[in-house]
């Protein structure tokens, strides 16, 4: 009986794996609020602090705005694959890779909501000789 009830429920893996998939989504598409209720509070900060260093530009304070500003930006990820899941206890990693850029890392943490992001390293960056 025990069995049954978790064949129905998904993996931690996949959970993550999900989380990631539909970050990636919600910035393709430009929704801002979808991706980042993706993101834990210390990730969210991490998107929007750069900006606060330029004080020439109109401020942007949360994350949704930031993400729907900088939406062309944000569809250069369409297109990436994700990869493997690595599990180690509450926290997760996900590779990522997309043809022309090195593998990047998407770091997760769990909190009683699920699985969140908690580091981003986009890979917007080519490889070394590449």
């Amino acid at each position: 009986m025990l069995g049954a009830c978790s064949a129905s429920r998904p993996s931690s893996s996949s959970e993550a794996r999900s989380v990631v998939q539909r970050y990636y989504a919600a910035l393709e598409s430009s929704k801002g609020a979808s991706a980042c209720a993706l993101l834990s509070e210390s990730a969210k900060e991490e998107v929007v602090s750069p900006l606060k260093l330029f004080r020439d530009l109109k401020p942007v304070t949360d994350c949704a705005t930031m993400v729907r500003r900088h939406a062309a930006l944000m569809r250069k990820l369409a297109g990436d694959e994700i990869g493997a899941v690595t599990l180690m206890s509450d926290r997760a990693t996900v590779t990522v890779t997309k043809p022309g850029t090195r593998p990047h890392e998407v770091l997760l943490v769990k909190t009683p909501s699920g699985w969140r992001i908690s580091k981003l390293d986009l890979g917007l960056r080519k490889p070394i000789g590449g």
